[in-house]
Order: structure tokens, then sequence, then C-alpha cells
């Protein structure tokens, strides 16, 4: 036969364990009742309860209100830095967005600016490439005329003698010789030279 296990075996060891436990700690307060008098007493007392006057439960009710409130106004405080962080942020992308929007005008504005000036540039261009053509044709029209007239020289008109002479019949009585120069010197041609 398999061998009964006595519940009441261990229920017997655990009360031994709990009297052995409570056993040494009496003789542990006793010792310290000989070394110190009236030491275990107060230990015990103290953790068995406390003692407060009037005045002291009125300033721990204080402490727990101040408490409370500085709670509070954390918490108070933590959600207005939230909000303040989140309007910031909103006035931030607005301002991105619309200095964005103003970069983006003002390219346009450019890129018109520049368009007009293309545009300009190749009339003038255009307008400079036209004169030219039409002056070409012009001159290839009047380019034999002015051949012909570049060909045959100029009659150069004859002088009389009496122009020749500084007088001629302008009433003055005699001719007078030409003036001189001050500063240049009339140089002659030797008498062999001349005929």
């Amino acid at each position: 036969m398999a061998a009964v296990k006595d519940p009441s075996s261990k229920e017997a060891k655990e009360l031994s364990t709990a009297f052995h436990s409570l056993q040494t700690q009496n003789q542990k307060e006793a010792q310290e009742e000989e070394v110190y008098p009236g030491a275990g007493r107060a230990k015990r007392e103290h953790w068995w309860c406390n003692v407060f006057t009037l005045s002291k439960v009125k300033e721990a009710q204080f402490i727990k209100r101040i408490k409370q409130q500085d709670r509070e106004a954390k918490i108070l405080g933590k959600a207005e830095d939230r909000q303040r962080k989140a309007e910031a942020t909103a006035l931030k992308q607005k301002e991105k967005e619309q200095a964005k929007v103003a970069r983006e005008e003002a390219k346009k504005v450019r890129d018109t600016e520049k368009a007009v000036k293309a545009t300009v540039r190749a009339r003038k261009r255009y307008e400079a490439e036209a004169a030219k053509a039409q002056k070409a044709a012009n001159l290839s029209k009047k380019g034999t005329a002015i051949v012909q007239q570049k060909s045959r020289p100029k009659p150069k008109p004859k002088r009389s003698a009496s122009q020749l002479q500084g007088g001629g019949d302008r009433g003055e009585g005699q001719s007078q010789p030409p003036q001189k120069a001050s500063r240049t010197q009339t140089i002659r041609a030797p008498e062999r030279y001349s005929e």
C-alpha cells in the first residue's frame, strides 16, 4: 500500500515555524528591554498609532491643498505650453506658406519681365535685320546709278584770270596781292629749274 500523507503534519510544521518565530522575536525584545528600557514599547506604539493635534491636522490639510493646487497649476501650465507651441507652429507654417506664395508671385513677375524683354529684343533684332535687308535692296537698285555717277568725273568750275589775280570785276580799283600767313615762309625754286 502507498503511504498516505497526513495533512495535519503539514499544518503542524507551519505552526511550529510560526511559534519558533514568535519565540525568537520575544527573546529579542526582552534583550532590547534590558539594554534600553522602554524602547521596545515606544517603537511598538509608534507603529500602532499616530496622535495629531488639531493644528497639525489643519496644517496637513493646508499642505495637501497647496500640493493639489500645484499639481493642477502644473497640469494647466503644461496645457497652456502645448497650446502656445501649437499656435507658434501654426503661425510659422502660415508665414512659410505666405513666403512661398510671395516667392512664386515674384518668380512669375520676373518670368513675365524676362519674356517681355526677350520679345522686345527679338522685335528689335527683326526690325534691324529687316532694315538691313531693305537697305541692301535699296543699294542694289541704286547701285548701278551710283556707279554710273561716280565713273563720270565732275566738271571743275573754271576760274577766270581776274579771279586768279585776286581782283576781277568787283570794282575795287587796283588788285592787291594775296596776303601771306604770318608764320609761313615762301620757298623759291632756284633759277636753273625755272623756265
